[in-house]
């Protein structure tokens, strides 16, 4: 599993999203830990000032 496959999760939580989500019982229990990761390691779509 990759942030880039679950990424989104938070916002469209956030936003309001109450559906299913759909994946695996493994990818389910490994998507706390990948968020925790991506979020230690300052994981964002928004672009660094000062950097090209």
């Amino acid at each position: 599993m990759h942030i880039d496959h679950v990424g989104r999760l938070p916002y469209l939580l956030a936003a309001g999203y109450r559906g299913p989500i759909l994946c695996s019982p493994a990818s389910a229990e490994l998507l706390p830990m990948v968020l925790e990761d991506a979020l230690k390691v300052g994981f964002t779509r928004k672009p660094r000032m000062g950097t090209a």
